[in-house]
């Protein structure tokens, strides 16, 4: 019997996960506008660092650094899921599924990932 409860258990927490994921993926319509408007990228966030800094893996395989110009109250939430970058020279804008913005220094390609 426990095992049936803790295989059902499971189950509906896999199911209830994937759901998850698919709904914090798929872009918002403020962030689809902005995609449209600007050179962003798909790119998943795959680390938040202690002193802030994100690092995020493009398409192509190539990591990222990111350091956000103030305190990014959302980016914890995306850890392993889909966000999007416009990146510049020098400066990025990492954007939400929600249409969430935040400025960012450019901190360039990082091997050790």
């Amino acid at each position: 019997m426990k095992t049936v409860l803790y295989m059902a258990l499971c189950a509906c927490l896999t199911g209830c996960a994937t759901l998850n994921n698919r709904m914090l993926e798929e872009p918002s319509p403020v962030a689809q506008a902005a995609l449209r408007e600007g050179d962003f990228v798909a790119a998943k966030m795959i680390r938040r660092l202690v002193d802030g800094n994100l690092l995020v893996r493009l398409a192509e395989g190539q990591v990222i650094m990111l350091g956000p110009k103030e305190t990014c109250s959302w980016c914890w939430m995306y850890l392993s899921r889909t966000v999007y970058v416009e990146l510049g020279e020098q400066s990025a804008v990492l954007l939400s599924p929600k249409g969430e913005r935040i400025a960012c220094w450019n901190g360039g390609p990082v091997d050790a990932y």
